[in-house]
């Protein structure tokens, strides 16, 4: 099943009617707090409609993992007229704002289908101020969504956890794996509750006390549990995935989210599969010491016959940047609240006693919902982010001028396509920081560097932008024709010398780093020499920017680094190397 489209007035936090379409299959509501991210999440789930249970029914079911399975399930009535009154959005209710629910879905039923059946769940407004049902199998609907929901106490998480992993040996190996996989650490949950903490397999010892986990560890494993609980279940919704979670496990826990849901997929786009094979190359690697007990996972988990798709509801600047990372297989929704002017009309005492309704101009508060659709920098303004909150971007490669981002971009493009690997997106996964020549001798990499305390007032500490860097220095090597010396031309040749010492020392803690310099090489003398005549042919004599923008554009897609002079290929794989770690640590 896959929800297409929902609209939605006069519920919870809604009052005119908010649209979201072209659901992706990895979806992300962002927002500040009380602007109607999780009610969405509500409305998606069906829990807004009343349910009258009718009794016990025995059904079948098959899955991938453990075959035919029958159990007893409550069987609630087929049909309802009138949602909760818990609903009705109170701001709204006595409104002549018109109430609406409508879903959109598709539905495939076997594995082989091509066509999914569309659907759709649709309510209106009635008389009395509530919502009446129309058409679509709600319930039928309901069951199809699960809400990941960690549970609050100890007892509650024993229960769920003893309850999921009982009903399936892959779960718990999925659970186990998971937390690995995460953290990084081995963190052995069995049926029965128990579980083992330790650095290496097989060390801890045996315990029950939860509390005994670091509080990240537990939440995520609550996470983990809940999410295996819906394993049938092809719509997955998350709500703030973020609490007592630090950043880079929340972009490894979104990972394994990535692979769990996309693994049954008949056609996952290439950056889900860019990260499936980061998660399957620990599943199987033998450098885990246990992978053994994980590697018989099935390709295909639970009965969703095309993957799950997944709504997360976030105020985390980091899942934001990991589905910008997604691309074509995820969605942004922005929401936001804002004031309406509207009518006040009291319909349910005019419906009822036949008079006529008293009305007024008043003004509410409601949600707003957009889909982004280019840059997120609206977003985090909208989080109340500033730049000193986040500090860092993820690297700064460092370059003499214009010239050279447009040759290193095009670069690192061709590189990517040459390996089959991620395209790195500038602003996103990297950016570009000029220092232009002369002004290399006013950068240090080491604050407090320098004999003269007033010169380095004037300083720029190269990594206040960031802890990763790449610094790309042209050799500006001559030779000289009386001596056959080779000479340093610029006027900035002890500066680089200082840059490179400095790189040395800043290497040995912990900084991720990369020095492109072909010191002394005099026939690669500046970034233009690694391309040949053939490459840039036909090319006028130009400003250096201009004319770099023109020959990048002359390259056809049958250009590959090997079409350069030789040391070009080994610098911009160390550069792409740097910015994969920047973005995978």
């Amino acid at each position: 099943m896959r929800v297409r489209s929902l609209r939605a007035a006069k519920l919870y936090s809604i009052g005119p009617c908010i649209e979201l379409s072209d659901f992706s299959d990895f979806n992300l509501f962002i927002g500040p707090n009380g602007s109607g991210k999780t009610n969405v999440l509500r409305v998606l789930s069906g829990l807004p409609y009343d349910y009258t249970a009718v009794g016990q029914v025995l059904v079948s079911s098959t899955t991938y993992t453990a075959g035919n399975r029958q159990k007893n399930v409550t069987a609630f009535t087929p049909a309802f007229h009138e949602m909760s009154n818990t609903v009705v959005n109170r701001e709204a209710i006595l409104s002549d704002i018109n109430g609406e629910l409508t879903i959109d879905f598709e539905e495939t039923t076997s594995v082989d289908q091509s066509t999914p059946v569309r659907k759709q769940i649709s309510c209106k407004d009635s008389p009395d101020g509530h919502m009446e049902f129309v058409s679509g199998d709600v319930v039928a609907y309901a069951r199809k969504v699960h809400e990941v929901a960690p549970a609050e106490t100890d007892l509650a998480f024993f229960k769920q956890l003893c309850t999921t992993l009982q009903a399936g040996e892959i779960r718990q190996k999925l659970l186990n794996f998971g937390l690995f996989y995460i953290f990084r650490y081995h963190y052995e949950f069995r049926k029965n509750g128990d579980f083992i903490q330790g650095k290496k397999t097989g060390g801890g010892k045996i315990e029950r006390d939860y509390q005994a986990l670091p509080s990240g560890v537990l939440q995520i494993a609550k996470s983990l549990v809940s999410l295996l609980e819906g394993q049938n279940k092809p719509i997955v919704l998350v709500d703030e995935p973020e609490l007592h979670v630090e950043p880079r496990y929340l972009r490894a826990y979104f990972e394994f989210l990535i692979w769990y849901c996309s693994r049954s997929k008949n056609h996952p786009s290439t950056t889900e599969v860019q990260v499936a094979n980061r998660v399957d190359h620990l599943l199987t690697s033998r450098e885990t010491s246990c992978a053994s007990r994980w590697s018989d996972i099935p390709e295909k988990i639970g009965n969703t016959f095309h993957g799950k798709q997944v709504f997360v509801s976030s105020h985390s600047p980091v899942l934001i940047n990991e589905f910008l990372k997604l691309s074509e297989a995820a969605s942004i929704y922005e929401f936001r609240l804002g004031d309406v002017t509207f009518r006040r009309t009291n319909r349910v005492t005019a419906h009822h006693a036949g008079s006529d309704p008293a009305e007024a101009d008043v003004v509410g508060t409601f949600t707003e919902v957009r889909k982004v659709n280019s840059s997120a920098s609206s977003i985090l303004d909208g989080l109340g982010c500033r730049g000193a909150d986040l500090l860092q971007c993820n690297g700064v490669i460092w370059v003499e001028g214009p010239s050279d981002v447009i040759y290193i971009r095009k670069w690192l493009d061709i590189y990517s396509k040459e390996r089959n690997g991620p395209t790195f997106v500038q602003g996103r996964d990297y950016e570009f920081q000029m220092f232009g020549g002369t002004l290399l001798d006013s950068l240090c990499a080491i604050q407090g560097a320098g004999d003269d305390p007033h010169e380095w007032k004037k300083v720029v500490e190269m990594f206040s932008f960031s802890r990763n860097a790449v610094v790309v220095i042209d050799s500006d090597a001559r030779r000289d024709p009386k001596t056959g010396k080779l000479y340093d031309s610029s006027n900035f040749g002890s500066a680089k010398d200082y840059i490179e010492n400095q790189f040395k020392e800043l290497k040995s803690q912990d900084y991720n780093l990369a020095l492109w310099f072909e010191k002394g090489n005099e026939e690669i003398s500046t970034i233009e020499d690694y391309i040949t005549e053939e490459l840039s042919a036909g090319v006028p004599k130009l400003t250096k920017k201009l004319r770099a923008q023109r020959i990048v554009n002359k390259w056809s897609d049958e250009v590959t680094l090997s079409s350069f002079k030789d040391g070009l290929e080994t610098n911009v794989e160390r550069i792409w190397l740097a910015i994969e770690a920047w973005n995978r640590s």
